[in-house]
């Protein structure tokens, strides 16, 4: 099962940038998280979008 979310750790390690290059781009809009329950989380079709523009 993939998953619809992922933690901000995760979403670094998976795309092999930096925890504070993630905030850099949910800062400068290029991301855009949720919160649920206190956690910000980069929904699956928020990672993927973000990969396919910088195609």
């Amino acid at each position: 099962m993939e998953p619809i979310s992922y933690r901000i750790n995760d979403f670094a390690k998976i795309i092999g940038v930096s925890r504070t290059s993630v905030y850099g781009l949910i800062k400068d809009g290029k991301l855009k998280p949720v919160k649920i329950a206190g956690r910000t989380l980069i929904p699956a079709s928020e990672a993927q979008r973000l990969i396919s523009e910088a195609v």
